[in-house]
């Protein structure tokens, strides 16, 4: 049995107007729609094939004004950025040309920094690393 290798997934950042937000914990998880194929034939067992596939998951990042400089990136629902969700400082990571952002909260604390959680979908192709494709 092979030892499993685990990531810690807390690295990665989402791009907003070329302002990059430091992104703390994130999610991806791949969705596939099935459609039916069941047949007489199946003996009574469903059957079916995935025919489209999304990605979606969410992500807490902070936005520092201190750091970032004084511009809040306009992160709300219906915003589409890049994203790269990355396992490692070693570059493995997931690869979102195109994410909508479907779900947001704001948390602001007293020492200037607005906190983002926010829930996203995947538009069109992403890359998944082959370490977890193999």
């Amino acid at each position: 049995m092979t030892t499993p290798v685990l990531y810690p997934g807390t690295i990665g950042s989402v791009i907003f107007n070329s302002v990059d937000l430091r992104v703390q914990k994130w999610t991806f998880g791949e969705k596939g729609t099935v459609n039916e194929t069941t047949t007489k034939s199946d003996g009574g067992y469903y059957k079916g094939v995935v025919t489209k596939m999304k990605g979606a998951g969410s992500f807490e990042a902070i936005y520092d004004s201190t750091i970032n400089g004084g511009t809040v990136p306009p992160l709300k629902i219906g915003s589409q950025a890049s994203a790269n969700f990355q396992f490692d400082t070693g570059g493995v990571q997931i690869t979102c040309p195109i994410i909508t952002i479907t779900d947001c909260d704001y948390t602001s604390d007293r020492d200037g920094m607005l906190t983002y959680t926010c829930t996203y979908e995947t538009y069109g192709t992403y890359t998944l690393p082959t370490q977890l494709t193999s």
